[in-house]
């Protein structure tokens, strides 16, 4: 009998960011990248500088934009813009598939929290749910499964205004999901 043994389920985070880099909109990485309130009048980044955007491991993380963890420390620099993936949950649909919802936090610092687009103010963080949106949803991670911004497929799938720290960052949530399925055959009976 075959079963849903979620192989690669630790890879997707990175996927997303890498299938991003390669497939996504420029103007996601730009309003993440440059700080100023022309960010998307800046140069698009080579695919080498998205990926660097990456935390791995560093002492400190004030050099990065991107973090596969949730965790968010009061020591952000007012003057940056941060995007955090992270699995939120899963939900088995049988013993083959799951439904895998990821949690997107967009955080900027209060004094570059607009930007100008198309000649207009507009919030970073909305234009920032914008592009991932445009990018993500519908979009297939690497052969793992297909992003949707849908109900039908989880009802924790929504935007929530959920991050600050009451002075100088402030961020929102979005969650997405994905049906998974990853088989392995098993004849063995172990019980």
């Amino acid at each position: 009998m075959s079963f849903n043994n979620f192989a690669k389920m630790s890879e997707i985070p990175y996927r997303i960011v890498e299938s991003l880099s390669q497939k996504g909109s420029e103007n996601l990485f730009k309003l993440l990248y440059y700080n100023d309130y022309n960010a998307l009048d800046n140069p698009n980044l080579t695919f080498k500088q998205k990926m660097d955007m990456i935390w791995k491991y560093e002492a400190t993380d004030s050099k990065f934009n991107i973090f596969l963890k949730p965790l968010v420390v009061d020591e952000i620099i007012a003057q940056t813009t941060q995007m955090r993936i992270n699995k939120l949950t899963i939900r088995p649909e049988n013993h083959l598939q799951a439904v895998i919802t990821y949690e997107f936090a967009f955080i900027t610092g209060q004094n570059i929290a607009i930007v100008e687009k198309d000649g207009i103010p507009c919030p970073r963080i909305d234009l920032l749910e914008e592009e991932l949106l445009k990018s993500l949803n519908g979009l297939d991670i690497g052969g793992i499964g297909y992003f949707q911004f849908s109900d039908d497929l989880s009802r924790l799938c929504q935007e929530t205004q959920a991050i600050n720290n009451g002075e100088s960052f402030f961020g929102n949530t979005i969650v997405l999901a994905l049906r998974y399925m990853s088989i392995s055959e098993s004849g063995v009976c172990n019980g």
